[in-house]
């Protein structure tokens, strides 16, 4: 996979809108688990477009099992042609993971998917983030992946920031998640997506 990066400005100079119709398609999601995050910056907010972000909460780090773990949930399948993070300028993580789920098989023609608890997770690959000193940590990364898949979940394991004098308490964010693919069908029982992401 091919993970090309680019610098967008903060909110004074609004980053570009993810999942434009020159990517294609945004699937919706919903955040189904995280095990960090901060009570006033939830990771529910991922599915919100334009949002303020998620981040881990404001305390001791080595308190803090890392990495941290966000899992996504499109509701059913999903073809995926690429994934879209926008980090934040100065909580930046050092590298994040990227995982999926497939559904599997049931016996019959449909797949079942199992619970996020209870998922088998393939890993994609990884990249990593820049310490953004250059921008003088007013300026947020965008990177984009591009895939090839099939998935009923998308984990993201966020690594340890890059340590600088405006990140006081070490904490991890992402302003933005966006998954451009499609739909191919839902699934009954899943937790039904709340938003398809993005930043404006």
């Amino acid at each position: 996979m091919s993970h090309p990066g680019r610098r967008v400005a903060p909110p004074a100079a609004p980053a570009p809108v993810l999942g434009t119709p020159d990517d294609g398609p945004a699937v919706p999601f919903a955040v189904v688990s995280c095990s960090a995050q901060d009570p006033h910056h939830p990771a529910t907010l991922l599915a919100a477009a334009g949002g303020k972000g998620w981040q881990t909460p404001r305390q001791d780090p080595d308190t803090l099992t890392w990495p941290v773990e966000v899992v996504l949930s499109f509701g059913g399948e999903a073809k995926i042609r690429a994934i879209r993070v926008l980090a934040h300028e100065s909580k930046i993580p050092s590298r994040i993971e990227l995982f999926i789920a497939e559904a599997t098989g049931g016996g019959g023609a449909v797949p079942v998917p199992p619970p996020p608890s209870q998922a088998s997770f393939r890993r994609l690959g990884h990249f990593s983030l820049k310490p953004n000193q250059e921008s003088g940590f007013k300026a947020r990364e965008l990177k984009t992946v591009f895939v090839s898949a099939r998935a009923v979940y998308l984990k993201l394991l966020l690594h340890r920031c890059h340590p600088n004098s405006f990140n006081s308490y070490s904490q991890v964010s992402l302003i933005a998640v966006t998954v451009i693919g499609d739909l191919l069908h839902s699934f009954a029982g899943l937790q039904q997506p709340t938003g398809s992401g993005g930043a404006t």
